[in-house]
């Protein structure tokens, strides 16, 4: 082999590795960003049920005040 072919094949071993490297570098992203997402789904649903009890408590609260007057 001459250089110009071990600079070639070096190259070739280097990218290959890097691109190994980004493939699970992707996976762990992905995998998190998944994660994040559950969480915000059930955040977002915990806070539409609060809404929904809070809006119904305050109707509550002003039948109350209307019967009663």
């Amino acid at each position: 082999m001459n250089t110009m072919e071990l600079k070639i094949y070096e190259l070739t071993s280097r990218i290959d590795a890097h691109e190994a490297a980004n493939e699970e570098r992707n996976k762990t992203v992905f995998n998190r960003l998944e994660s994040i997402e559950k969480r915000l789904d059930d955040l977002n649903s915990l806070l539409t049920k609060l809404a929904v009890i809070l809006i119904t408590g305050m109707g509550g609260i002003l039948i109350t005040m209307l019967i009663r007057n």
